[in-house]
């Protein structure tokens, strides 16, 4: 089995005092692919370390761990491992559990490369599994990207194996006298992939010799025709989307996209980096209990697009000027469907939409917008002092009947005193106070109205910023809407004539508060 030619077609070979970083599970691949880029290295002059990723998920998922660390003593390859509950994790984000897994498994390979400074993270995906991806993918109506199927090169990722057979590597195994272990999984008929290969295949073989090296060949003609797609729709979006570090605010520029904080250097993994591995035998060892989020700290939190971008651009590729627009948000590909993309596209003004992922979409003033957001802050049982909710700062006290505020205006119509105040009466009855965001159906009578108007409108009528009526404050009373930051107070909790205390709500934005300091 000899890879050298394909590796340096697609421009996989590290150089001489580089380091790889290769995924190891025990499987037969991984550990074909381990014991090939081993040789490899002494010969070339780069190093080699083993990353595995224990999902927790099997019985023998520690006899996996064991034979991994065996394995990487006899080849004296460095090997790093973390261990993560991955169904636990999946219940608590919603994922799926193979989701889950494939995510953890990535953001575990990445952030170990960055602490050991490798320059490749190699992968053991081979013919079939680029056959059995192009083939599900069909079967879920993708488009173009979908049936290009596995990207033999991806950033730092590379998949050696990409163009060989399954008969080539249980050779090359037999040949150098390679042990592995077995995926029970592997043989389970719930899983798609599985009824695939072993009910699909044998048939497709009847109407085909080498049905698996066809697909795969087309999947590669199809990878360039849609790489050259998004090489286009880049060029439209290149002069386009700039950074800028305070989005949707009044100077911001018309298209802009906005990043996290820069992280610090990642430290390095506990254990014998590869310079070390000489000097002990034990596997490195990383085991992650606290944090389950993948470190998207480098990519942007918020992109925009103007309307005229888009539609300077052929129509049949503005969806895919959106894809790429999302790909820079820390959102995976499979978690945006097409009814997605068609939904940002037939965006109103004004309108906003909610993504996979806690991405929020708005169009404003011809501009459309994708932010990461984050959850939206829960209800707070109000109570006399100073309180914290969300982005806003709280002080809430009470006053008699024509006590004027601490600022000393006196009561307003509308039982506002300024914007950032709302003076309310529950006529002196035993009430539970709330703050919490907008819902469905909310809905307010101001003074003087006609009648009532749904909290949204009221939002939009004086000019609040989509993103932000999400988590406007709405004061309710035993459950009501009684008052909104920045509208007013509901007719029926305004200051009453009859004696009984005055409630005020002082309400301020953090960082409002922090420019006026």
């Amino acid at each position: 089995m000899d890879l050298m030619p394909w590796m340096q077609q697609q421009g996989m070979l590290p150089a001489a005092g580089e380091t790889v970083l290769c995924a190891v599970s025990g499987g037969r691949d991984s550990v074909c692919l381990l014991h090939y880029l081993a040789s490899l290295g002494r010969r070339r002059g780069f190093a080699v370390a083993a990353a595995h990723y224990n999902h927790l998920m099997r019985p023998t998922a520690g006899r996996d761990e064991a034979f991994v660390a065996g394995l990487c003593r006899e080849l004296s390859v460095p090997l790093y491992v973390e261990r993560g509950d991955v169904r636990a994790i999946a219940r608590q984000e919603g994922w799926g559990v193979e989701e889950a897994g494939r995510r953890l498994r990535y953001d575990f390979l990445e952030r170990t490369a960055d602490a050991i400074g490798a320059s490749r993270i190699a992968t053991a995906h081979h013919l079939s599994d680029q056959a059995e991806t192009v083939v599900l993918n069909l079967l879920r109506g993708t488009g173009p990207e979908g049936l290009a199927g596995i990207p033999p090169v991806r950033g730092r990722l590379i998949r050696p194996l990409l163009q060989t057979p399954r008969q080539e590597i249980e050779a090359y195994l037999t040949a150098h006298g390679l042990g592995h272990v077995e995926d029970e999984t592997n043989d389970s008929m719930d899983f798609t992939r599985n009824r695939l290969r072993q009910e699909a295949w044998p048939l497709l073989a009847q109407l085909h010799p080498a049905p698996e090296r066809s697909i795969a060949r087309a999947a590669a003609i199809l990878r360039r025709e849609n790489d050259f797609m998004d090489r286009l729709a880049r060029s439209y979006l290149e002069t386009a989307v700039s950074d800028c570090p305070s989005a949707g605010e009044p100077n911001a520029p018309e298209i802009f996209g906005r990043r996290a904080p820069a992280a610090p250097s990642p430290a390095p993994l506990p254990g014998t980096l590869p310079e070390e591995s000489s000097k002990s035998d034990k596997p490195s060892e990383c085991t992650r209990t606290g944090d389950i989020s993948p470190d998207f700290t480098s990519a942007p939190t918020a992109v925009s697009v103007s309307e005229a971008v888009l539609r300077s651009a052929p129509e049949e590729l503005r969806p895919r000027m959106l894809r790429l627009l999302l790909e820079r948000l820390p959102v995976g590909k499979k978690d945006v469907s097409a009814a997605h993309i068609e939904a940002l596209l037939s965006l109103r003004e004004g309108g906003m939409l909610d993504l996979p992922e806690g991405v929020t979409a708005w169009r404003e003033k011809d501009v459309l917008h994708l932010e990461m957001t984050p959850p939206l802050p829960l209800p707070l049982t109000l109570s006399e002092g100073e309180q914290v909710w969300g982005d806003y700062l709280v002080r809430v006290w009470r006053s008699e009947k024509n006590t004027p505020p601490p600022d000393g205006e006196g009561l307003s119509k509308t039982g506002r005193f300024s914007d950032h105040i709302l003076t309310l009466s529950d006529g002196g009855k035993m009430s539970e106070w709330t703050l919490r965001c907008p819902q469905r159906g909310d809905g307010l009578t101001l003074p003087g109205a006609r009648g009532r108007r749904s909290i949204k409108r009221l939002l939009t009528e004086r000019g609040m910023p989509p993103r932000r009526r999400r988590t406007t404050p709405v004061v309710c009373i035993n459950g009501e809407p009684a008052a909104v930051y920045g509208v007013g107070t509901d007719q029926r909790f305004l200051p009453g004539k009859d004696g009984s205390n005055i409630n005020i709500l002082m309400i301020e934005k953090d960082q409002e508060e922090e420019s006026n300091g």
